[in-house]
């Protein structure tokens, strides 16, 4: 018990390093694109104040964004807050660089036009991604689920070996870092009785000739998904990243 207990906290430790560390590059290179939008208005080109006029209004839409990610945070008010990600770089800038409003704001407004034209068309890449390649037709023998709740999960041959009678699925949507508390995070949970099950099938077998269902959750934006049989066969695991849903795809962006 004491090593599942050292094994969360090591992964908890080290999902919260990415997401310290992911944020840093993130905030990096977009103070290299802000810089290229200063030059224009002859400001300093020290790198530095970049860097810190791209973090101040980050790290505030960050601390806003994320208390409320954890208790399940609409796609809307996502972007939402995101939005205010433009007015705080106004003030950021203006601070930073001590230049008139005027300046401030049509430096920001521009690099804020260009940052939502590129988060928009890498959302939609991944929409159509979420849309066309379909992870639930591979023969693996483990389970498989997409952002969108869906499934495809084998039966195995009701010898009891695997699992068989009903099939109880959860969808969660996990924050990074929040792993060993899963369960606070359970977006929707159905046991699927044996003649669900039969409706299901899709006449596939994996690669152990085991026959493969397809389903859906009634709901969205699983990160990971648990499955667990009438008489034995638990299991989970992440789900595919891309949806087929484009706000879906695009709070994951905003968000992270």
């Amino acid at each position: 018990m004491a090593d599942t207990s050292s094994l969360l906290q090591i992964f908890a430790v080290v999902s919260l390093v990415g997401i310290f560390v992911s944020f840093l590059i993130r905030v990096s290179i977009q103070a290299l694109i802000f810089r290229y939008f200063t030059k224009k208005y002859d400001l300093p080109q020290n790198y530095g104040k970049a860097w810190l006029a791209i973090l101040i209004p980050s790290l505030i839409v960050t601390l806003i964004a994320l208390p409320l990610a954890f208790i399940g945070l609409p796609d809307f008010l996502a972007i939402l807050i995101w939005i205010l990600f433009f007015p705080l770089l106004i003030f950021s800038t203006k601070l930073v660089y001590k230049t008139e409003t005027r300046i401030s704001t049509a430096i920001s407004l521009k690099y804020f036009i260009l940052i939502l034209v590129l988060v928009i068309a890498f959302a939609g890449v991944q929409s159509i991604l979420g849309a066309t390649a379909n992870p639930l037709s591979s023969n693996v023998p483990q389970s498989v689920c997409t952002m969108d709740c869906e499934f495809a999960y084998s039966l195995g041959d009701d010898t009891g070996l695997i699992g068989s009678g009903s099939l109880t699925v959860k969808g969660y949507d996990v924050p990074n870092g929040k792993f060993q508390e899963k369960d606070n995070y359970v977006v929707a949970e159905k046991t699927f009785s044996v003649s669900e099950l039969n409706s299901l099938k899709t006449g596939k077998r994996d690669v152990n000739n085991d026959e493969r269902i397809q389903g859906k959750l009634n709901a969205n934006g699983c990160t990971y998904m648990e499955f667990s049989r009438e008489s034995g066969g638990t299991g989970g695991g992440a789900c595919k990243e891309s949806s087929k849903s484009f706000f879906t795809n695009l709070k994951k962006i905003l968000i992270g």
